[in-house]
Parts: C-alpha cells; sequence; structure tokens
C-alpha cells in the first residue's frame, strides 16, 4: 500500500499524504475517506464521553419540604417523619416534569411524576391528571391552579414558588415529593424533535381541531398512522384532544391525551437513546437552555444522562396514569382511587425503603353523604366535609331525573279529588296525568332547586342520580 508514497522526507507530512491519496486508484481512495470519517466521528465521541465524564456529577438529595406547600396551607410533617426516616434506596431518584402552555394561561397542564432506578436502569412515570381535586382553601381546588397560585408577581422567583408548592402538593397526593423538577415550555418539545431530525410515531387518531381565539391560534390537522413527524406535527399531537367543525366532535379528552403524550414521549425516548444522537448534543443543550427550566445544575443533568446509557426504552421504561374517578363539585374534577394508586406507587415509583401507606397520603375521598374527607390531615375548606347527599350543586344535573319527578306532578292533581273519597271514578283521573308526561320536561328546571333544598336526601339516592360518583371510602 505504501509503494506509491513518495520518497521525499523534506516535505511536510500532510503534503506527503496527500501526494499519497491522490495515487490511489477510486475505488481505494473512497475506503480511506470513509475510515478517514468513521475514525473522526469515532474520535468526536470519545472526547464528548471524555469530556462528559469529567463534568458529571452526582446528585445530593434535597431536604424535603415538610412545612406545607409553598409555606402555606397545610401541614405536611406526616411526610417528613415516619416515611423519609425509613430510609431511600440507593441510586433512585425522583422528578416532577411540567409542561406549560404559556398559550392557556401558564397553568401547568401537563405534570409527570418520574423516578429513575440509575442501578437498576429503570425509569418509571405517572401522569397526574390536571383536574385532580387537591386540599387547598381556594374555590378552583384542581392541581394545575397550584402553580399559578403560589408564583407570586416576582418574575424571577415564580418558577421557583411555583414549583415548590407544586412538589409539596404532588407529595401529598402521591406520597413522593419529587427531589427535582423541569419544566418545559411546549414550543420546546418541537425544536428538540427537530433537533434529532424528526421522531417516528403512530398518530392513533384523525386529528382536525381549528380555535381561532386570540391567544391560542391553534390550529391541528394529522392524519392517523405511523410516520416521520417534524417538530411542528408533534406539537399537533400532544396538544389535540378533540375533533371539531366540520369534522364532528370526536374527542378523547384529557385522559385520552395524557396517553398519547405518553406514547410520544416514549417515541422521543428511543430517538435520544440511539448513539447517533451523540452529535446533536450541542444544539440539543442549546435548545434545553432556552426552554427547560430545572434546579438541577448540568453536572448532575450529565450525570443522569450517563446512567441512562444502554437503557431499552421498551424494556425499562414505563408509564402509568394516576387511577381516578370523576366527581362535579360546580366544575368537573377527578378524585384518586387510593388503593389503585397505591399498588402503582409502590410497585416502582417508591424511592422509599417501607411501602407508602393511605395515611402517608393527603387524598380527598368522597363519602356516603356527600361530604368529602381526608386520608389524613385537616381540611383547608371547610365546606368540603359537610354532607350533601344528592345536592345538584355536588352532581351534574343529566336529563335522567325527569322519569323520576311524574310522582310528584300527580300529587298536586289529587289534591282536588280528596273531598270524595267515596267516589270511585276517580281511577280514571290518574289517565290523563301520564299524557303531560311528554310536556313534563318543560319543568326539570325546577327540580333541581327542590334537590338543592331538600337537606334530607343523604340515604344513599346519590349513586341513582349519579352514575359517575365513586364507591366511598371509609
Amino acid at each position: 500500500m505504501m509503494e506509491n508514497m513518495p520518497s521525499d522526507r523534506s516535505k511536510n507530512w500532510l503534503t506527503r499524504y496527500r501526494e499519497w491519496l491522490s495515487g490511489l486508484d477510486p475505488v481505494r481512495r473512497r475506503r480511506m475517506r470513509v475510515l478517514r470519517a468513521l475514525a473522526a466521528v469515532g474520535l468526536i465521541i470519545v472526547v464528548l464521553l471524555t469530556a462528559y465524564s469529567l463534568w458529571a456529577r452526582e446528585p445530593e438529595l434535597p431536604v424535603p419540604n415538610g412545612s406545607g406547600a409553598g409555606g402555606a396551607e397545610s401541614d405536611t410533617s406526616h411526610q417528613g417523619n415516619d416515611l423519609t426516616q425509613s430510609g431511600r434506596r440507593k441510586g433512585v431518584y425522583t422528578f416532577l416534569l411540567v409542561g406549560k402552555d404559556t398559550a392557556g394561561g401558564g397553568n401547568t397542564d401537563t405534570m409527570i411524576l418520574v423516578t429513575f432506578d440509575t442501578r437498576g436502569k429503570t425509569v418509571d412515570a405517572m401522569s397526574l391528571p390536571r383536574d385532580t381535586m387537591v386540599n387547598v382553601s381556594w374555590r378552583n381546588k384542581k392541581l394545575n391552579t397550584v402553580y399559578n397560585y403560589y408564583k407570586g408577581k416576582d418574575k424571577q422567583t415564580q418558577v421557583e414558588k411555583g414549583m415548590t408548592a407544586l412538589k409539596s402538593h404532588v407529595g401529598k397526593l402521591t406520597g413522593i415529593e419529587p427531589d427535582f423538577y423541569a419544566v418545559v415550555e411546549w414550543d420546546a418539545v418541537g425544536e428538540i424533535v427537530d433537533a434529532i431530525g424528526g421522531v417516528t410515531f403512530n398518530v392513533p387518531y384523525d386529528m382536525h381541531y381549528d380555535d381561532d381565539t386570540p391567544g391560542q391560534d391553534l390550529h391541528i390537522h394529522q392524519e392517523k398512522g405511523e410516520r416521520r413527524l417534524t417538530g411542528d406535527d408533534a406539537m399537533q399531537v400532544i396538544r389535540w384532544r378533540k375533533n371539531n367543525g366540520k369534522y364532528g366532535n370526536f374527542q378523547v379528552g384529557d385522559s385520552g391525551r395524557m396517553q398519547i403524550q405518553q406514547d410520544f414521549l416514549m417515541a422521543v425516548a428511543r430517538e435520544l437513546l440511539q448513539l447517533k444522537n451523540l452529535v446533536n448534543i450541542p444544539e440539543l443543550a442549546d435548545v434545553f437552555a432556552q426552554n427547560v427550566t430545572t434546579d438541577l445544575p448540568i453536572g448532575n443533568i450529565v450525570w443522569f444522562g450517563q446512567k441512562a446509557i444502554g437503557m431499552n426504552v421498551g424494556e425499562d421504561v414505563r408509564f402509568y396514569t394516576m387511577p381516578y374517578k370523576p366527581y362535579t363539585r360546580g366544575t368537573a374534577y377527578v378524585l384518586p382511587v387510593v388503593d389503585e394508586l397505591l399498588t402503582i406507587v409502590n410497585s416502582g415509583l417508591n424511592p422509599y425503603k417501607r411501602d407508602i401507606r393511605a395515611d402517608d397520603l393527603e387524598v380527598l375521598c368522597l363519602q356516603a353523604n356527600g361530604s368529602l374527607k381526608l386520608t389524613s390531615g385537616t381540611l383547608e375548606d371547610t365546606a368540603l366535609g359537610k354532607p350533601r347527599g344528592t345536592s345538584s350543586s355536588a352532581i351534574p344535573k343529566p336529563q335522567e331525573p325527569a322519569p323520576v319527578q311524574p310522582s310528584e306532578p300527580e300529587q298536586p292533581v289529587q289534591p282536588e279529588q280528596p273531598a270524595q273519597p267515596e267516589q270511585q271514578p276517580q281511577p280514571e283521573t290518574p289517565q290523563p296525568p301520564q299524557e303531560p308526561l311528554p310536556e313534563q320536561p318543560a319543568s326539570p328546571t325546577e327540580p333541581p332547586v327542590t334537590e338543592q333544598t331538600d337537606p334530607v336526601p343523604d340515604t344513599g339516592d346519590a349513586p341513582n342520580i349519579l352514575p359517575p360518583v365513586p364507591t366511598p371510602v371509609q
């Protein structure tokens, strides 16, 4: 191979190499170029890995927050004693991943509790529904309002204050107060997808939605099926939850959207963990710096990235959704199903040495009389603890109650006949009242008032009127 190498030693090495390369036949020249490119890529990877190894720092666990959410309302000391004192599993860390859409008023509409076992190389993640009812004093008691309520007006400290409070409330719901947080502006998802050259994803439905509302200007048009998504495609897919307009009213709601987001995050993780994306790290780091706010130093992030190398996303990453049942109290909420929640939490999310129990949580549970009680702790809004029975403010106002009401309209008609109890022709009078039944729908607007003012119906009628009401938790 070296027979064509020039013998003039006075020339520098680079000149002699170029002359030797130009003397090769085309096939051998192409081979040399491929080898040279592979060697360059290999050198870059070695340099990057070496640099990251020097940069990586194992994180220190923060002190659990036992003073209440954002320094406010309720006592969370039950989390800071028995459970945390049982000790932590080695190499296990917890995170709260939050997706914040500025077009939606800044509420934290996507919340995922993540546990990373760096020794076992497993990741468990549980989506927390934004409509989860939490123990707070203000009127809208949804989990996704906690961040905005506590963040304050100082932009320099908004994320820290809002996330400290949100982490505390997540700890009350699950028994796990996350060690760290990452707040992602939704626009970053599209930029990450573009940075890695797209993501292969199976879009589960035909998605068509248009909203020209100022501040929203949202237009989603995606065809069902597997294909390579761009960043813009990805943003449309993860925001969709229903069709509208000429496309009909097909919808999957928040639960369906959470499932789509989980599946999409799995697809992104598969792409990110591929070796080829090491060369995209500088661009990804730039996207991360501009769109992600976290309390993790860069050295800790690099350390976690190193620990993730070699993971099989299909086998080592597990997603769940918090088990819940619907509940209505002025607006639509969901209440956690405690037993099912504990099963999921203790199957992989729990970073502690002992199992998490119901008395480690501060979860609202529906009682037979329509009141709510906590698994532990004190109600911030004492009105929640008052019996409500079948009060229409505590349950939806469906059309179904109309068939139950006919027995009442018959009574006003009968009082005109009681003066002649001996008369037997009365059986004929019940016949006309049955004809007004079709007209009865005109009065269902009034029965709810009767239900609201009636303090008696706490005897078990609620399940017949409200199918969604969950089985009471004692």
